[in-house]
């Protein structure tokens, strides 16, 4: 009886929010501010969301793996993973249609992370101490599992003056800027623009085949773009500051490992969370150049950018584990942006010097490596490809039409120039097959992680569109794949063989101003397995992929959201 009544009042609190999100757009109309100054335009746009999700998988053997325990076990089968309202805000000025400022924020509650408790496996042994302490989430993890919280996103002015027959539009404050021509998250983590600026791939997780660029989060830069001719633009970037991408935090329902990343407290009472090693805040800058001769009918691109990594790699130092970023990597590209055959097609082609290569998670810093900038991982030299197009089919007998978009990556291990030891690759370190007798339990393959030379990635997007389903609605069916074709890439969240996600969905837009989605969202990968602490079960051991983990994690989701 009393399970039932609170099952009630959870349908009354998840329609209660649903309501409020759609109530608060009803009442208020999408407008830009009259000043009676013609010189003056003003505009303010807000956005509500409401995502409800359900857990679909049982729980995995992965609950099994105390350093897993806490994601696995957070929800159960049935439970609500996500009753969570989101508000974007924002707000333009411009005067005479030259220079302004621009600002925009967000905020955020989640009430099924309202105990903000991390849940382990009750069969562990009691003497095995959870990733935080008292099973309290952090403050960190609690803001952006839980909130109520909030952030500001732009905050900055910007302006148009003419050198001669040359407009300069300038930016200065905290903004985003991304070059190149990749379009999916995969391409983001293989173009021009990696770590350009730091990443939501909480976001990314939760929406399999979401666009790179909604993934971006802003940072104190200065950015100019000169129009030079009708055919020829330079660009330029400096920044004034510097921040790691966001993963979702381990024991939440989407941390992919309990102890990662920023708001865990350990691993054990002897291992604690050391934290970020912080690089330099300032001085990361970039030049490019855009080409569109009338002859070629399409866009070339030149860059160079001078970046710090926004991934990590975590590694044991004494009783406590960092989280480590690279610094003062070089990366040159070029790229291509044509309409080839009624699609668009884009493709891009990059070098990385002194890249940070990937690092075996915990593992422990050898006694050669040697500390370049603030980090000890292996460096080396790294070719990068990535290749997409876009699309729509016209109407036909299935639907009044759909768009369809497809990209592929591959990256190229050209060579280790520094700090081999630490390199978690193939033919090195624990990866190192020839040594296998050697290292006996330590040794590591690809199903492991350990990187490999060359690997390959492909995602695509469909989504068939039917207009006027019932007066006002417009239907749509999205569907979404990633997919690891071959090899482990040897930079950081670049793809692992077999692994991926997927989703599948129903989405009606309803009077072009609210938007509803139901989605089925789940994750695939190659695990190992063992037996686990408990006699009689089995564990995960290790994965190759770190969304692998969440392979017993599919879910449902509800998403609805208007504009006003």
């Amino acid at each position: 009886m009393k399970c039932k009544k609170r099952n009630t009042r959870q349908k009354r609190k998840i329609a209660a929010i649903a309501v409020a999100a759609f109530g608060i757009a009803g009442a208020a109309e999408a407008f830009e501010i009259e000043t009676g100054n013609p010189d003056v335009d003003m505009r303010w746009d807000n956005t509500v969301r409401y995502n409800l999700g359900v857990r679909a998988n049982s729980i995995g053997n992965g609950g099994n793996n105390p350093n897993f325990d806490e994601g696995e076990y957070k929800f159960k089968r049935g439970s609500v993973v996500t009753h969570r309202v989101d508000l974007l805000s924002e707000f333009d000025f411009i005067y005479r249609k030259a220079m302004g400022f621009r600002v925009s924020g967000a905020g955020w509650y989640d009430h099924a992370y309202r105990d903000a408790v991390a849940k382990r496996n009750p069969n562990l042994p009691a003497t095995i101490a959870g990733s935080y302490v008292n099973d309290q989430y952090s403050s960190y993890t609690k803001r952006f599992a839980r909130g109520p919280s909030g952030e500001i996103l732009d905050a900055f002015v910007f302006g148009t003056v003419n050198l001669g027959e040359m407009p300069l539009s300038v930016k200065a404050g905290q903004h985003t800027v991304y070059w190149g021509e990749s379009l999916l998250q995969a391409g983001g983590l293989h173009g021009v623009s990696y770590s350009q600026m730091p990443l939501d791939l909480a976001k990314a997780f939760a929406t399999p085949g979401i666009e790179a660029k909604e993934l971006f989060l802003p940072l104190t830069n200065i950015s100019a773009q000169l129009l030079a001719t009708n055919e020829l633009s330079f660009a330029a970037q400096y920044f004034l500051d510097w921040a790691p991408t966001r993963i979702p935090e381990g024991g939440t329902f989407l941390g992919p490992a309990d102890f990662l990343m920023y708001g865990a407290d350990r691993v054990s009472a002897a291992l604690v969370n050391g934290g970020v090693s912080r690089p330099k805040k300032r001085g990361d800058w970039g030049v490019n150049a855009r080409w569109r001769p009338a002859a070629l009918d399409g866009t070339v691109g030149f860059y160079y950018r001078n970046l710090t990594d926004k991934l990590p790699s975590v590694f044991l130092t004494g009783g406590q584990y960092r989280e480590y970023f690279g610094e003062d990597i070089d990366l040159f590209g070029v790229s291509l942006s044509k309409q080839i055959g009624g699609a668009s097609v884009g493709m891009e082609f990059s070098y990385r010097k002194n890249m940070a290569l990937n690092g075996q998670t915990l593992g422990a810093v050898a006694p050669t490596a040697t500390l370049i900038g603030n980090t000890f991982q292996a460096r080396g030299n790294t070719f990068h490809a990535v290749l997409n197009a876009m699309g729509i089919i016209p109407q036909n007998s299935l639907f009044n039409s759909a768009n369809w978009n497809a990209e592929m990556t591959f990256v190229h291990l050209d060579k280790v120039t520094a700090n081999q030891d630490m390199f978690y690759g193939q033919g090195y370190g624990v990866c190192n097959a020839g040594n296998r007798a050697a290292l006996g339990a330590r040794y590591r393959d690809k199903w492991d992680g350990c990187s490999s030379r060359n690997a390959f990635g492909v995602a695509f997007n469909f989504s068939p569109n039917w207009l006027q389903v019932y007066p006002g609605i417009d239907m749509s069916m999205p569907m979404s794949v990633g997919y690891g074709i071959k090899g482990n890439a040897p930079t950081a969240l670049g793809g692992n063989q077999g692994n991926g996600s997927y989703s599948i969905g129903l989405g009606l837009d309803v009077d072009a101003r609210y938007r509803i989605d139901l989605r089925y969202v789940d994750y695939f990968g190659h695990s190992k397995e063992g037996p686990g602490l408990v006699p009689g079960t089995t564990q995960v051991t290790s994965a190759n992929g770190l969304s692998t983990n969440l392979k017993d994690r599919g879910w449902v989701a509800l998403t609805l959201k208007a504009s006003f």
